[in-house]
């Protein structure tokens, strides 16, 4: 388990559903156990389940693949996402890789597509592919 001190976050890695107590975060964790290249991260804040991660860190590209970023429905709009998409990027740091890419795809039925690319784009995705909606950011220095 890993504390993120600046942000009160806890990213703890999964290995299995059976970490995670919320139905509704369970419910987003698939496919265990998964691929080796998979990183799964249950999110707490204070002890609660607030989110998920899932990436896919393919050794031979340059960008770590966020596959997953989800809040939970009770503590959407307080930031977290945000401190989600900065932990991804201080992995993607660690582990060399020029940037990130994402699709962005409401995983929530209350949340519109264009709210939820305004958002990434806000924090420097840029889409350089339109067909399959991909979103990439560089990390530089």
């Amino acid at each position: 388990m890993r504390v993120d001190t600046e942000m009160h976050l806890q990213f703890i890695k999964l290995t299995s559903k059976k970490q995670i107590c919320s139905i509704e975060l369970r419910m987003r964790a698939k496919d265990f156990p998964g691929r080796k290249i998979d990183l799964r991260y249950l999110v707490r804040r204070r002890g609660e389940e607030v989110g998920f991660l899932w990436y896919m860190a393919f050794p031979s590209e340059k960008y770590l693949k966020v596959q997953e970023i989800y809040v939970a429905k009770e503590f959407r709009r307080q930031g977290i996402g945000l401190q989600l998409i900065g932990h991804a990027e201080k992995l993607a740091r660690r582990r060399k890789y020029e940037g990130l890419t994402l699709t962005p795809r409401p995983l929530d039925p209350e949340i519109d597509t264009e709210r939820l690319v305004a958002g990434y784009e806000k924090q420097g995705f840029v889409k350089v592919d339109a067909e399959r909606r991909i979103y990439r950011k560089l990390l530089g220095g």
